[in-house]
């Protein structure tokens, strides 16, 4: 951390701030294996903790609001999400994936996202009145300008986040993560209780941002010059862009924003609220490995034989976390979401299932996903996403007065029947046939595939029992049976997770 200090108090000259900072800005070399699975144990603390927190402030709030409110919000978020894209905090993504960085390039993203930001934001709080009238929803005039703040926020944020995902230092991750969820869940909460609406909405989303940048740069250690220069820009260019047109894929929303312009808040809260549900079950899942396997990957490129290894390891992690949450979620979604998030919300259940086939596609996604922008691959993965968003658009567009659930199961169709692409260009990357691709995803399918068959004829075996009764039953033995088959099918492989993990747990510390 010194280091950093020491690079950026120096004056805004290149040299003077170059030298002390080049080695701390070097990726981590040594003991990879026990960067990553550090890294691992702490991304699970750091989505243990968030998600017990936003899954309960979910509930909370989906309980309090009504579904129109989170149509509301989910709207205004999609037109803060959609100028969020002209930021360039993407180029964070390329400060990690380069050998070499120097001070100059810290600065030269710095103040890129600080002034586009800016800019952005004038643009939008000049525009909320106009967007409300043309939307026809008023309240988006007073929403825009206080959601809208989390453009300038998020944009501090990029180099400070680079920096800690650099040197793989994911429990500063886990502490920003913990606080801004623990702020942001706070403000929801006690707005809700206090009948403050949407507005609670609104606290949670621009709280959280804040608390999370504000944790960032107390753990970087780092403070920006003024060393911005056109080389450095050009050295990030080629990476900066492709990350930055797949984050503008991931974070433009325009499936939100078709469906709030023509169906309405109703439809569009009930889909932002499955939308909600598969995020905290994705981030429950392949949220752990998410983190530490695109540093890892980044780190490895150069060389095949670690990047199979690393890809093998991380693609089992990833199907046994996401696999049993999807079969989950299919099995469970028609008794549990009205039971515990309230009737009103019965209608969203076609939608959390569509979404449950998703979920366990990205448990194998997240690893290709870091693999192939990990080797420097990162325009592959742009075009890719391009299709499968522009696709999702469109069947929004074209589907979504037949209803939610035909609209839903289209969009799940539509991503596995484009799966293959994707899989083919892993299998590229990693110089192998289909084979260990293959069986590092067979005993997870096999496990969940029982898993599933367990809670199907739970209700058809056992005597009538209350409905928490008989879904506690069923999460409990569908969790028995998962585990004991996993065990069975995949011995050799859970011992070496299991063993790394017990290895290096004392790294924690």
């Amino acid at each position: 951390m010194s280091a950093f200090r020491a690079g950026s108090t120096a004056g805004p000259g290149r040299a003077a701030r170059a030298a002390p900072a080049g080695e701390a800005l070097a990726h981590l070399s040594g003991d990879l294996r026990g960067a990553a699975v550090r890294g691992t144990l702490w991304s699970g603390v750091n989505v243990a903790v968030a998600t017990t927190v936003s899954a309960a402030v979910f509930l909370l709030a989906a309980r309090l609001l009504a579904v129109e409110d989170f149509g509301t919000v989910a709207l205004a978020l999609a037109i803060v999400a959609a100028l969020g894209c002209l930021v360039p905090v993407a180029f964070g993504d390329a400060l990690v994936q380069r050998a070499a960085i120097a001070p100059r390039h810290l600065d030269t993203v710095f103040w890129a996202c600080i002034l586009a930001s800016a800019a952005l934001y004038a643009v939008l709080a000049a525009g909320a009145g106009p967007v409300a009238r043309w939307t026809g929803h008023p309240d988006l005039a007073s929403i825009l300008p206080v959601l809208g703040l989390r453009l300038p926020l998020d944009a501090a944020a990029a180099v400070p986040l680079a920096l800690i995902q650099r040197r793989m230092r994911f429990r500063q991750i886990a502490l920003r993560t913990t606080a801004a969820n623990l702020a942001g869940g706070a403000a929801c909460v006690v707005l809700a209780l206090a009948g403050g609406g949407l507005w609670s909405l609104v606290a949670m989303h621009l709280v959280t941002a804040a608390a999370g940048a504000v944790v960032l740069w107390l753990s970087a250690g780092w403070s920006p010059g003024f060393d911005v220069t056109a080389g450095a820009w050009r050295d990030l260019r080629r990476f900066g862009l492709a990350a930055g047109g797949l984050r503008a894929l991931d974070e433009l929303r325009l499936d939100q924003l078709i469906l709030g312009a023509l169906a309405g808040p109703a439809m569009l809260g009930l889909y932002y609220f499955a939308r909600r549900l598969s995020q905290i079950a994705t981030d429950l899942t392949v949220g752990v490995v998410n983190p530490v396997a695109s540093v890892l990957l980044a780190t490895v490129q150069a060389d095949r034989e670690r990047r199979r290894r690393a890809f093998a390891m991380g693609g089992f992690a990833a199907a046994a976390a996401s696999f049993p949450v999807a079969a989950g979620l299919l099995a469970l979604a028609d008794p549990a979401i009205p039971l515990l998030f309230g009737a009103q919300w019965a209608e969203a259940v076609p939608a959390v299932r569509a979404l449950a086939v998703l979920l366990a596609l990205a448990g194998v996604g997240v690893i290709q996903a870091a693999l192939i922008k990990g080797c420097g691959e990162a325009g592959w993965w742009f075009r890719y996403q391009l299709l499968q968003q522009g696709l999702n658009a469109a069947l929004v567009a074209l589907l979504h007065d037949h209803g939610l659930a035909v609209m839903m199961w289209a969009l799940a169709a539509k991503t596995a029947l484009l799966w293959p692409l994707s899989v083919r260009k892993t299998l590229h990357l990693l110089g192998a046939g289909p084979a260990p691709y293959r069986d590092s995803l067979l005993a997870p399918a096999a496990a969940a595939a029982a898993m599933l068959a367990v809670l199907l004829l739970m209700p058809l075996l056992l005597p009538p029992l209350a409905a928490w009764a008989l879904l506690g039953l069923q999460v409990a033995a569908g969790a028995a049976v998962y585990a004991a088959a996993l065990a069975l099918a995949a011995p050799a492989s859970l011992r070496v997770l299991l063993g790394a993990l017990s290895q290096r747990r004392a790294g924690l510390a």
